[in-house]
């Protein structure tokens, strides 16, 4: 899991005050995370608490390190949303892995085909024997939303870079312009049928198309697909 790239901060993704739109930018593959709550980790080695205590700074997380007689609490909390960029899929996945593992909130999209979904168990994913619903996003077009707020684009660029989105991101007079395009399907799983439904509602609040079906629904569609060709 090392070679990534981590952006640290919701407001770094936007910067300067430029006057003209910036080119559209996608770069790797990106995780969103966010922990609103605290949570507290314990350790009974001190080398490891120190490790995960370092690992989810790095991320963007307030943490506080408290030592004991015989054991170590790692407390943290991610308020906003942050990104971690990898260099591939697979990489993406396990890194989703270890983050719900520790409590964060991920959000990625990825190719919603047969072998997308497949190599998650090829490769000992565990979210690949849970039920998970799956939405399909895309936006036929670029969609610009004007914002008030530095920290609501931020997290816009954040989330929208997370669902393999084009962006671009300009700021005059106070305001944050952030346009992205999706063309391609691209699949988001979530953990249970209400977490999808309330995404659902905001993901097409924000100007996305969305298809809202099971995993199950949508392996076998595909599994169709490939049979008629």
């Amino acid at each position: 899991m090392n070679r990534l790239m981590i952006l640290i901060g919701a407001t770094a993704a936007l910067c300067g005050t430029a006057t003209h739109a910036a080119p559209p930018e996608r770069q790797g593959f990106a995780i969103a995370l966010r922990l609103p709550e605290w949570t507290t980790r314990h350790f009974d080695d001190p080398t490891k608490a120190q490790q995960h205590a370092e690992s989810v700074k790095k991320l963007g997380a307030e943490v506080r390190l408290d030592q004991h007689a015989d054991h170590s609490d790692v407390t943290y909390r991610c308020v906003g949303w942050k990104s971690l960029q990898v260099e591939s899929d697979e990489l993406a996945h396990q890194w989703q892995d270890w983050l719900k593992g520790s409590g964060f909130e991920t959000l990625h999209g990825h190719d919603p085909d047969h072998e997308q979904h497949a190599h998650h168990e090829d490769h000992g994913h565990e979210h690949a024997e849970e039920h998970t619903d799956v939405i399909l996003v895309r936006t036929a077009d670029w969609v610009s939303r004007h914002l008030d707020s530095q920290q609501e684009a931020a997290e816009l660029l954040i989330l929208a870079k997370a669902f393999r989105c084009d962006v671009q991101q300009d700021s005059h007079g106070g305001h944050f312009d952030v346009r992205f395009r999706c063309p391609q399907w691209t699949a988001i799983d979530f953990p249970s049928h209400e977490a999808a439904t309330a995404w659902t509602k905001w993901l097409q609040a924000t100007g996305f198309e969305v298809r809202h079906e099971h995993s199950e629904v949508i392996q076998a569609r595909f599994d169709r697909e490939q049979l008629a060709h």
